[in-house]
């Protein structure tokens, strides 16, 4: 998915320069997004066999930097937005799983959506467990402070007919990803779009996509509703969002070898 990719090139976007690589604290920041973590492997070794540039020294304001994605790539985010909150300035989680949850309430599962309970059984989901390993993570060294969190913005979506984050009664796994979040920042930093709009399961777009109800790719929802948009609003109070209406211009994309940042 797009949003794997987006969360690769993050990856090495971080820092000033395309030498610094993250420090290797959050290596298992990936842990629940196993098909993404497959996708960004995928990538790296695509890199490889185009023999493609190192990526330059870029200018990257780092009080702008902000995580998104879609299902696996959602539960990526969701890893990397604990592990690296010092340099993260907010996330949006389309449908995604909270931090560590299968490693935490389920050790057994292997993968495949269906079995997973994190997606189908939200109430076997328990956030005091989570914020005790969040907090065990950080005594080790694993992830960065926790207080880095305090101060970035969440923005958490489930559409009302996402058939794969399902809810058990009124609760679902997005609802624990945001109650984590807002257990550091409180619930003002949170927004919570979580069944308010009949969509499937995607990224809601003004008008492109599948029909809003539907789920299938490239799990982008024509719902009349700008996501993205709304969502980098709230992550970024007060800056200029302005949305292009402008064709994407393909060949503004720049190609770089990955391989040094995993």
């Amino acid at each position: 998915m797009l949003s794997v990719f987006r969360i690769a090139v993050l990856l090495v976007v971080l820092t000033e320069c395309a030498t610094d690589a993250l420090v290797p604290h959050g290596a298992d920041v990936g842990h629940d997004s196993t098909q993404a973590s497959h996708n960004v492997e995928s990538i790296v070794l695509n890199s490889a066999a185009l023999s493609l540039p190192k990526l330059p020294c870029l200018n990257v304001n780092q009080s702008t930097i902000t995580i998104s994605g879609i299902s696996s790539g959602a539960a990526f985010a969701v890893q990397m937005s604990v592990a690296y909150s010092s340099l993260i300035e907010g996330a949006a989680i389309f449908a995604g799983k909270p931090w560590q949850c299968e490693r935490l309430t389920n050790p057994a599962w292997v993968g495949g959506e269906t079995s997973s309970t994190c997606n189908v059984h939200p109430d076997q989901i328990r956030v005091d467990v989570l914020l005790k390993a969040a907090h065990a993570a950080e005594a080790a060294n694993q992830i960065d402070p926790l207080s880095g969190l305090t101060k970035s913005r969440y923005f958490v979506y489930r559409g009302i007919d996402d058939p794969i984050y399902r809810e058990v009664g009124t609760v679902s796994a997005l609802n624990i990803t945001a109650d984590f979040y807002a257990h550091f920042t409180g619930p003002a930093a949170v927004n919570r779009v979580i069944d308010v709009i009949p969509s499937g399961h995607g990224v809601p777009t003004l008008n492109y996509g599948v029909p809003c109800a539907d789920t299938g790719s490239p799990y982008l929802n024509n719902c009349n509703l700008d996501g993205v948009g709304n969502a980098l609003k709230w992550m970024l109070p007060g800056r200029d969002i302005v949305r292009n209406a402008e064709a994407v211009n393909l060949s503004r994309l720049v190609w770089f070898d990955q391989r040094p940042f995993f």
